[in-house]
């Protein structure tokens, strides 16, 4: 038995060295082509920068002339911290809980960089509530039904209600400075829809969703309108511009969900973020489309001279000329949800 599996193996053997000697006269099987290698995507934003420090970022910000300022921005888990420009040191920070800076972005929240900067509330069930003083012992400052306030540059207080826009006053005979419990239109939605009919309107069911002043006359807004495109594709969201309650230019450009409004110092531009895709959308003061050098954030500031952008974006804040013609971004290594540009 044991020698019928020697001469087996034998054979086996034998076998594998014929097979290899044919194959070296046919000088081997033809080697597979190899595949084929698709093109690096190219993308009209920055390339991903190596990873850097704070202190090698603020050189860069410094040698381009970056103004001095405070850069405040929100972290992931919320909550604020503070860089000072254009070093970069961290400051303490400003113990607010907000996510995104705002009200409309963020019920609840202190409102920077508005005439009531103090004035803080929340909507709750469809009512919205604003107080004024300190945390320990606030003083109630309005009270109406509706959400989303702003502020106009003499201090009046707008709100959205049932998709119009109305301001705080004060009630009948009330001689008291505060509480206001009362309110007035300054934009009904009937008179919306009446005035989105007169152009080349193709939604339906038009309301405010959110608006920002930028002049005691002038403001822009957020209007939600069901609606479907050229194309098919539904959208809800436009950014207009409106003056003395009329809108300066019928909006064309409709996108899937718009928030957080933010204008420009001057409000010569108006931003804000469309979630759907990911990105910053921008009007000038007449509500003509922007396009931006980097869009793809979803948080936009401008320096106080409005000479340059900061971006939140996934991979850090980039700073970059407001030249349309500018292609150097400086990246800070900080990934932040939103970001607010202060003076020094």
């Amino acid at each position: 038995m044991r020698r019928i599996l020697t001469w087996c193996l034998v054979g086996a053997v034998a076998a594998l060295g014929l097979a290899a000697g044919i194959d070296a006269l046919r000088g081997g099987e033809e080697p597979e082509p190899a595949a084929a290698v698709e093109p690096e995507p190219t993308t009209t934003g920055p390339a991903e920068p190596p990873e850097r420090t704070l202190a090698e970022a603020g050189a860069d910000l410094r040698r381009a002339g970056v103004p001095k300022g405070r850069l405040v921005y929100s972290v992931g888990r919320c909550g604020s911290s503070v860089l000072t420009l254009p070093d970069l040191a961290q400051r303490p920070p400003r113990g607010s809980d907000a996510c995104r800076f705002g009200w409309a972005a963020g019920r609840g929240v202190e409102t920077f960089g508005s005439p009531f900067a103090g004035v803080r509330g929340e909507c709750t069930r469809g009512r919205l509530v604003l107080w004024t003083g300190p945390f320990e012992d606030p003083e109630l400052y309005a009270r109406e039904r509706g959400c989303d306030p702003a502020v106009k540059l003499d201090g009046t207080v707008t709100f959205v209600q049932d998709g119009g826009v109305r301001r705080f006053v004060r009630c009948p005979g009330d001689r008291r400075g505060v509480p206001l419990l009362c309110s007035r239109p300054v934009l009904t939605r009937a008179e919306l829809a009446r005035q989105l009919r007169r152009g080349a309107w193709f939604g339906s069911s038009p309301r405010i969703k959110e608006l920002h002043w930028l002049t005691d006359q002038r403001f822009a807004a957020i209007v939600r309108s069901a609606g479907v495109s050229e194309v098919g594709v539904p959208i809800s969201d436009y950014l207009a511009i409106f003056e003395r309650g009329r809108i300066a230019r019928m909006p064309t450009l409709g996108y899937a969900d718009l928030s957080g409004l933010r204008p420009s110092p001057s409000g010569r531009l108006v931003a804000a973020y469309n979630a759907d895709p990911n990105g910053i959308v921008v009007v000038d003061r007449a509500g003509e489309p922007v396009q931006l050098v980097l869009d793809y954030g979803h948080g936009i500031a401008w320096s106080p001279d409005e000479h340059w952008i900061a971006e939140a974006t996934e991979g850090g804040i980039y700073v970059f000329r407001a030249n349309e013609d500018s292609r150097e971004f400086i990246q800070i290594p900080v990934v932040a949800r939103d970001l607010l540009w202060e003076e020094p």
